[in-house]
């Protein structure tokens, strides 16, 4: 029998499909929280792009991308499930690092990407507005942390992580943020985006 994850595999997927499995489950289960939370029926798919580097919202789709190049950088960490479930991330910014449970991580991710997609659609909870700006490349990143809709996202997954017995993930992050971006720190993703790097 071959994998239901065929087409994925011949566009160069290395990962194994339970680990994939194990990974889309994570994260549903972060999306199943944040619809619970906000009392939605709106609903995620998936789509892999191939050109992207980070998973992410893809509101054109309505969908949570798994980029190729990230599902390929997370099977060099992670071949199997028990190594996805004792597999931890560094998030750093600047001079900042935090480890994270990468399960933990993933149902965080799940409730972030409900979350923008409820910035696009609108939803009576968010006040932040999904921006429509485009880049790559450090500044750009950094830049997208610091705003508005990003920050909100965060805040709302640690209320709804905390909802649910879990530990915050996000306010060592943002206690950092706020501290040395002070002047940046929740603006307009279009805002910062015109802003000269710091």
């Amino acid at each position: 029998m071959g994998s239901r994850f065929r087409v994925l595999h011949e566009r160069g997927m290395a990962l194994q499909d339970d680990v994939l499995d194990a990974i889309v489950a994570a994260i549903e289960s972060g999306v199943d929280w944040a619809s619970s939370f906000f009392r939605t029926e709106e609903t995620l798919s998936f789509i892999a792009s191939d050109n992207q580097d980070w998973l992410g919202h893809a509101p054109d789709q309505k969908a949570i991308n798994l980029p190729l190049p990230w599902l390929n950088w997370v099977a060099s960490v992670a071949r199997t499930p028990d190594a996805l479930a004792s597999f931890c991330l560094t998030v750093r910014v600047d001079d900042f690092r935090m480890e994270v449970s990468f399960q933990e991580y993933l149902k965080a991710a799940g409730i972030e990407e409900m979350i923008h997609h409820l910035q696009d659609v609108g939803h009576p909870l968010v006040q932040a507005t999904l921006p429509r700006v485009a880049g790559s490349g450090r500044s750009f990143h950094l830049a997208m942390a610091l705003s508005a809709h990003e920050v909100e996202a965060r805040r709302l997954t640690d209320e709804i992580l905390v909802a649910r017995k879990q530990c915050p993930l996000w306010s060592d992050y943002d206690s950092y943020l706020l501290r040395v971006y002070r002047d940046r720190y929740g603006l307009s993703g279009e805002r910062l985006a015109q802003l000269p790097e710091n």
